[in-house]
């Protein structure tokens, strides 16, 4: 059987809206906050330039919120080197040096959390530490010492999902949880036996699913639930009740791409499509029923398609193309509208 995510460029939905950041230059802050004037202007500025952009980050990239407003000079400090970590995250995440960016956002949000040490029970250090984690986990998908950076942030997200849980901060506990899902898969994914971790996963994005509908919050449901099923792909993959797994996939896939088509968030309907398109190809491998499930991931793919080229996502179309290409010809090896197929496969080589 093949990888069920041959690429993960638009797999998992971790929905920090991406907006343009401008270059931060980072300069050393004293502890005498010698350059305090900057950093009350950055710690200022900086949560008013991402809430005019509307940036709602669900699961990474949170500026301190206002109504959580330091109380002091190193509750300031922190709270710029928050923000400015914030910042060069999503530089990374828009592909802009990313593995400096990475690492240089992660010991901001460490130096943060050292000047937070005595409110340690506070949604505004819990923050802290869901960026940290998330950061970690970033880190860990670009093969920087990757199995130090995934402890490393699933400890901060447990740590997170713990203090917001007692600050009855559902919102908090749901970006913890989500962000701990994928943690915990990506753990599993190098282990020889992955059941432990795979359930952890299964677990921790079904509650922060339930926890977002709770709150009336479906674009952070629809993200989780993309999110579990491909946890439920990777339990498939590797021999954890094929079948089942996948058909939880194909159910789960189906709803958050309703959700996402509900809300007009065209990105996350592309994403939800796609992986709907693979979970249908692990299916038609296993060879119950496979022209019916070829077919129904060829549809899923062409919708998905549709979408990226739309919103002009010419970096997941290439690796969509590929998995578009295997569908339409097992379509055609398998006598299913061969002329249609042969001709869409035509079309895509002209793509190149």
């Amino acid at each position: 059987m093949s990888s069920p995510c041959p690429s993960q460029k638009y797999r998992s939905d971790c929905p920090a809206a991406r907006i343009s950041v401008p270059p931060i230059i980072v300069v050393p802050i004293s502890r005498s906050l010698y350059w305090a004037p900057l950093i009350l202007a950055v710690a200022l500025i900086l949560p008013c330039a991402v809430q005019a952009a509307g940036l709602l980050s669900l699961d990474r990239g949170i500026p301190i919120n206002a109504e959580s407003r330091p109380n002091g000079s190193r509750e300031v400090e922190a709270k710029a080197k928050n923000d400015l970590g914030v910042g060069l995250q999503q530089q990374a995440e828009q592909g802009l040096d990313p593995v400096r960016n990475l690492e240089r956002a992660l010991t901001l949000f460490q130096e943060a959390l050292e000047l937070l040490g005595d409110r340690r029970e506070s949604t505004v250090y819990a923050g802290v530490l869901v960026n940290l984690g998330t950061t970690a986990r970033l880190l860990a998908e670009q093969d920087i010492d990757r199995q130090l950076n995934l402890l490393k942030a699933g400890s901060a997200l447990q740590e997170a999902a713990g203090i917001h849980q007692r600050m009855g901060n559902g919102a908090g506990v749901a970006t913890s949880l989500n962000s701990l899902g994928l943690t915990y898969r990506l753990l599993a994914e190098q282990e020889e036996d992955p059941a432990g971790h795979l359930r952890k996963s299964e677990e921790a994005l079904r509650i922060a699913a339930e926890q977002w509908h709770r709150l009336g919050q479906e674009g952070g449901r629809a993200a989780a639930m993309n999110n579990l099923a491909l946890t439920y792909q990777v339990m498939a993959q590797r021999g954890m009740e094929p079948e089942r797994h996948l058909q939880q996939a194909v159910e789960t896939l189906r709803e958050a791409a309703r959700l996402r088509e509900a809300q007009g968030l065209w990105l996350g309907y592309g994403r939800a499509q796609a992986n709907l398109g693979t979970t249908y190809r692990m299916l038609a491998e296993r060879g119950q029923d496979a022209p019916v499930h070829w077919e129904s991931a060829r549809v899923a793919y062409e919708e998905a398609w549709r979408i990226f080229h739309a919103l002009d996502r010419t970096s997941y179309l290439v690796p969509l193309r590929a998995e578009l290409r295997q569908v339409l010809e097992a379509l055609v090896k398998a006598g299913v509208e061969v002329d249609r197929n042969r001709s869409r496969l035509e079309e895509l080589e002209g793509l190149r």
